[in-house]
């Protein structure tokens, strides 16, 4: 389901609730339209934030008040896609009586709920969603508008630095997400995230890393902290890794802890074919492209990516230099992000958008079969010089 923590109010919309609870609106009961009337001039104006229990999404009742947030969702129905953004937690069973007004906790992440939870496990939740709404931040500046191609495909386009000490750098260009090369985690994962400012973080894992035990915890302390993606190196056996993740994760969860959720995605090159572990819940392929692509080099990209199209995940390059010729090769295989040495993203987000993915791929293919032509090589810069 969706990940994520909330809490608010539980409002069981599948129960018969005596009296009027807070999260009903009120003008439901109302007799005439002068008692409606009277009863929307006394309507709360602040917010409700609720966790709304149902047992299915499609059967929500319209019996919430409009002054009503839901920040969470649980359900007993596998709900269907398109899921609600906020977290949803789908369980087997509903109580049959719930309490009135309680408290409740939804921790997709970990699969469970708290209904009137005790203090403690309050103030560990509570104090984690203060702490992360405080990295949020909106970034109102047109650096940080999100680019389209020229013919209207969304794209994401990311900062690669080397250094934790870059993140601010790196979020002030603009960029819709950030990707850390480091080989050591950040020194301060709070400080790390109030940079990021709620950017997601790409975090390129070292592979010596993957038998340290006491870092496992560290890790999911980041990624309750921020909205993090771990890259993992595609030819490295990640399933002794990934077994210590869930080990840890059930530790957590078996002392009410909040537990971290992140996304998995594989660091490869177009010289090895993809690999799709099925150990690992992979959402994500990631492509490193070489400076210069050859011929041999551009079709064994194009055969990468369609092997990972045919797996259903998102693809992503990576590439050193952001001109015309190389944004074109990387937009032919349509993927979903680019990301580009930190201080090129402004430049590669301009050219990307003078560019289109169909006339892309189409001018790769007339190349395959002429690599050397000057002209036809020259042709992705000039659309971009002409689309000023």
């Amino acid at each position: 389901m969706t990940p994520g923590i909330a809490m608010g109010v539980g409002a069981p919309l599948y129960l018969p609730t005596l009296g009027t609870p807070a999260w009903i609106d009120p003008r439901l009961f109302a007799q005439d339209e002068e008692e409606w009337l009277a009863l929307d001039y006394r309507m709360p104006t602040e917010p409700l934030e609720v966790v709304a229990i149902v047992r299915s999404l499609q059967e929500v009742p319209p019996v919430l008040a409009p002054y009503v947030r839901v920040v969470g969702w649980i359900v007993t129905e596998e709900p269907e896609p398109p899921l609600p953004t906020v977290p949803v937690l789908w369980v087997a069973n509903l109580p049959k009586v719930l309490p009135s007004e309680a408290i409740t906790i939804v921790d997709a992440n970990a699969g469970v709920a708290y209904i009137q939870p005790g203090a403690e496990v309050f103030a560990l939740y509570q104090n984690q969603l203060l702490r992360v709404a405080s990295h949020s931040r909106y970034h109102l500046e047109s650096a940080h508008l999100p680019v389209q191609t020229w013919d209207g495909e969304s794209l994401q386009i990311g900062a690669v630095i080397s250094r934790w000490q870059e993140v601010p750098n790196a979020v002030a260009t603009g960029a819709d997400f950030i990707v850390v090369k480091a080989r050591k985690a950040p020194p301060q994962i709070a400080r790390a995230a109030h940079e990021l400012g709620g950017k997601p973080l790409w975090w390129r894992f070292p592979t010596d890393w993957a038998h340290r035990l006491e870092l496992m915890h560290h890790l999911s302390q980041m990624s309750l902290e921020c909205n993090l993606t771990v890259l993992l190196e595609s030819t490295h056996d990640w399933a002794p890794w990934w077994n210590h993740i869930q080990e840890t994760h059930e530790t957590l969860r078996s002392v009410h802890q909040p537990v971290g959720q992140f996304t998995l995605a594989l660091w490869g090159h177009a010289s090895h074919p993809p690999a799709f572990p099925d150990y690992l819940p992979l959402r994500w392929q990631v492509l490193a492209l070489p400076r210069r692509l050859s011929a041999r080099g551009a079709k064994r990209m194009l055969a990468w990516h369609e092997a990972v199209v045919r797996a259903g995940l998102r693809r992503a390059n990576l590439l050193a230099e952001v001109d015309a010729e190389r944004l074109a090769q990387a937009l032919a295989c349509a993927p979903h992000a680019l990301a580009v040495p930190h201080a090129s993203v402004q430049e590669a987000k301009t050219t990307v958008a003078r560019l289109g993915i169909s006339e892309s791929r189409e001018w790769l293919l007339k190349r395959l079969r002429n690599w050397d032509d000057s002209e036809l090589r020259g042709q992705p810069a000039r659309w971009v010089s002409e689309r000023l």
